[in-house]
């Protein structure tokens, strides 16, 4: 009964490729698909969900008025720059941390060369003068 009900107004329920149910309407031969939830207008009943329709228009407008503040406000460029620069100076002390410890490493494994040879050396001459 439910299945005639529904196709009496134009209406099927599926269930999509993630498993949730979708409704899909016709109107002279025009298909179109929402997910229950996010459906803003409902085409087979000709009505419309305005607290949703606001909702979407007050998250837009509020992107939108942020975008614009953030690019004209000369306050907020001067401190995206002072943001970037103390960045960019953080990152530059960071990585004289790290040449730094990896000059010690490398000064570290050339002394033990260094070393290594010299014994090697004074192996070589044992050796040599028996």
């Amino acid at each position: 009964q439910q299945q005639q009900q529904q196709q009496r107004e134009g209406k099927r329920h599926n269930r999509n490729r993630n498993g949730n149910n979708t409704a899909t309407s016709s109107h002279r031969n025009n298909t179109r698909t929402y997910a229950y939830g996010k459906q803003l207008v409902d085409e087979s009943k000709h009505t419309v969900d305005h607290n949703a329709l606001h909702y979407a228009a007050t998250v837009i407008q509020s992107a939108w008025r942020g975008y614009v503040v953030r690019a004209a406000d000369p306050n907020v460029a001067a401190v995206r720059r002072e943001i970037r620069t103390r960045r960019m100076e953080d990152h530059i002390v960071e990585l004289h941390r790290l040449l730094a410890r990896m000059d010690k490493r490398q000064n570290a494994m050339r002394e033990k060369m260094v070393q290594q040879e010299k014994v090697i050396n004074m192996l070589l001459l044992k050796v040599a003068d028996k």
